[in-house]
C-alpha cells in the first residue's frame, strides 16, 4: 500500500524538510511512499535541485510539488496584531486537504522541522474509521477556554494523521478559518483544530512518540507520559527554538538531526563552531541588565 505524506515548506525550511524526508526514506525501506509538498513558493529551491539523490536512500518513492494559489493563500485571515507568534504562512496547512491532486484516503502530515527515528508501519496501520485526525499531545494542555471539556488533551498539530475524505465531507478547513477569523488565538491552526474537532469528539490522541517535542525535557506536562527512548521514538519534532541548526542547540536530542543532515548533501548548513560555554557565560554576565539579556536571548534562539 502507498503512503502518502504532505509537507507545507518556505522560506529558510528547504534543507531541513529534506532532512525530514532522508530520514523518513532511510528509516521505512518496505514502504511505497508518495511525498507530496505544499508551498506558496516555485521549485528553485535547494530541496528540488537535490530531489535525484534521495534515490539512493529508498526504491519506491515518488515527489511531488504542489503550489498553493496565490488567491486561496491571500484569502486566509490575517495573523492577529498582538500574541501572534506564527506568520500567516504557517497555518495554510488547513488548506492542503482541499488542495490535493488524486486525494489519498488518508495522509500523514509533517512540519519540515521533524525528524524520523524509526519504522512508522504502526501508525500507518492506525485505523482512522471513526475520527477525522489521529494527533499526539502537546507539550502543554490549552484546552481551557475553548469550550471543551478539561478532560481532553490538547494536540499538536505538526504531525497529524488525516482522514481526507471525512475532513473535506465535514467541512473542517472552513470551519477552522471562521474560528481563527472570529477568535484570533495566537496558536492559530492548531488551536481552532483543537476546538472544532475535539467539541465534535473528531480526534484520536496517540502517544507522543509520533511527535516528540523538543521541548519536553523542560515543559513536560506531568500528566502525560514521555519516554525518550530513542528505539521507540518513531517522531521528533523541533518545535520552537532553538532548532538544531541553531548555534545554541546542544543535547543528545538535536545531535540526532545532525546527524541525519551529514548524511545529505548540506552537510554544512547548520553551525559548526557551536560554543554553549561561551552562550550561558554572555547570558549570565548580561543578567544584571534586563533589556540587554532580553536582547541576546532573543538573538542566541534564532541563530
Amino acid at each position: 500500500m502507498r503512503e502518502t505524506v504532505a509537507y507545507l515548506v518556505g522560506g529558510d525550511n528547504w534543507v531541513p524538510c529534506f532532512v525530514s524526508v532522508y530520514s523518513l526514506l532511510d528509516n521505512n525501506p518496505d514502504s511505497t511512499f508518495r511525498v507530496v509538498i505544499f508551498t506558496e513558493e516555485d521549485r528553485s529551491n535547494k530541496f528540488f535541485a537535490n530531489v535525484d539523490l534521495l534515490e539512493g536512500v529508498h526504491d519506491d518513492f515518488t515527489v511531488e510539488y504542489v503550489n498553493i494559489p496565490l488567491d486561496r493563500f491571500n484569502a486566509l485571515p490575517e495573523e492577529p496584531e498582538k500574541n501572534a507568534i506564527f506568520p500567516k504562512a504557517m497555518y495554510a496547512k488547513l488548506l492542503i486537504p482541499e488542495l490535493f491532486p488524486d486525494p489519498p484516503e488518508q495522509f500523514l502530515y509533517l512540519d519540515a522541522d521533524t525528524l524520523i527515528l524509526n519504522s512508522l508501519t504502526e501508525l500507518f496501520e492506525r485505523s482512522l474509521s471513526e475520527v477525522t485526525v489521529a494527533a499526539a499531545p502537546d507539550v502543554k494542555n490549552r484546552i481551557g477556554g475553548l469550550d471543551v471539556g478539561l478532560n481532553r488533551q490538547y494536540f499538536n498539530a505538526g504531525v497529524m494523521y488525516v482522514d481526507l475524505n471525512r475532513w473535506v465531507e465535514t467541512e473542517v478547513t472552513p470551519t477552522c478559518l471562521d474560528f481563527i477569523q472570529r477568535h484570533k488565538p495566537s496558536y492559530m491552526d492548531q488551536t481552532a483544530l483543537n476546538a472544532v474537532l475535539h467539541r465534535r469528539d473528531d480526534v484520536d490522541i496517540i502517544s507522543p512518540k509520533y511527535n516528540l517535542i523538543r521541548s519536553w525535557e523542560e515543559n513536560a506536562d506531568e500528566n502525560i507520559e514521555v519516554s525518550f527512548d530513542w528505539d521507540d521514538t518513531g517522531i521528533i519534532h523541533y518545535a520552537g527554538v532553538p532548532k538544531p541548526w541553531h548555534y545554541r542547540a546542544n543535547g543528545e536530542i538535536f545531535d540526532h538531526w545532525l546527524s541525519y543532515c551529514d548524511k545529505t548533501p548540506f552537510g554544512d548548513f547548520y553551525p559548526q563552531h557551536r560554543n554553549p560555554k561561551f552562550v550561558e557565560y554572555t547570558e549570565k554576565a548580561l543578567e544584571p541588565f534586563p533589556r540587554l539579556h532580553a536582547m541576546a536571548e532573543c538573538i542566541y534562539q534564532n541563530i
